[in-house]
């Protein structure tokens, strides 16, 4: 059984601190797995209590050091915002502070893992703009873009993906990237992440390449996205194309 734990301190009510939380958000766990919520306070005799948004868990006595919470079998409906607070057993009704939130989310079950591209696939260099492409054909979903722990504001999709620029290439900017996605309505259900796409760039100053011969995308609705010199469109009828410098040229099938 693994452990969640939850910890960060709050200033308490009527003399008692809150319980302490560890992180903000879950790393993510799959549907069907085991895991525990751990609440946690160094005081003797109390009860501890875990509440997911409204929900009240039954509460929990105290070992000394906290008390555990397990979810034997986790299910999207398991997905949410928890918190957890804890009173004297000789004192059910002074209660602490709330722990600051922990947000759990749940991967898999229904949203088979995106596909996650470059624009362009070549190795880029510092000052270059490029883009991220995130693609799933499914509607109403939120792209989340993921490097080694660090979480880009979500993109929604306009039915074939998400596109999350990088106008100004930085050597920070290297790395593997993983892309996400939910629904809209359901925030805490999330796919499996994509298979990793590792960003190499170079000190070297942009390759200017000559221009190429124009060819005319074919017409159609399209929806633009700006990323200083690169210009991405995406469209309903046609494969995705990329405007750079002087030409257009197909990208994907």
């Amino acid at each position: 059984l693994g452990l969640l734990p939850v910890s960060c301190c709050s200033p308490g009510l009527r003399g008692n601190s809150g319980p302490c939380e560890k992180a903000s958000r879950s790393p993510g766990v799959s549907v069907g797995e085991a895991m525990a919520i751990w609440c946690r306070r160094q005081r003797q005799g109390v009860r501890f209590v875990l509440n997911k948004e409204g929900r009240h868990f039954p509460p929990v006595d105290s070992d000394g050091f906290g008390a555990v919470f397990p979810i034997s079998n986790v299910s999207r409906e398991d997905g949410g915002n928890y918190s957890c607070s804890y009173h004297s057993r000789s004192e059910p009704f002074a209660v602490s502070d709330p722990s600051d939130p922990m947000e759990l989310v749940v991967r898999g079950e229904g949203y088979p893992k995106p596909n996650i591209s470059g624009i362009p696939r070549r190795g880029v260099s510092v000052g270059e703009a490029m883009a991220i492409w995130c693609r799933r054909q499914r509607q109403g979903v939120r792209f989340v873009l993921n490097k080694e722990g660090r979480h880009f504001p979500p993109v929604d999709s306009d039915g074939f993906g998400a596109v999350f620029p990088i106008s100004n290439v930085s050597r920070e900017d290297g790395g593997n990237y993983s892309c996400s996605y939910h629904s809209r309505s359901e925030p805490f259900a999330v796919s499996d992440p994509s298979d990793p796409m590792e960003l190499v760039n170079s000190w070297s100053h942009p390759t200017h390449h000559p221009p190429r011969k124009a060819v005319t995308p074919p017409p159609c609705s399209s929806q633009l996205f700006l990323c200083s010199s690169l210009c991405l469109s995406l469209s309903s009828s046609s494969p995705a194309w990329l405007l750079h410098e002087a030409g257009w040229g197909t990208l994907w099938e």
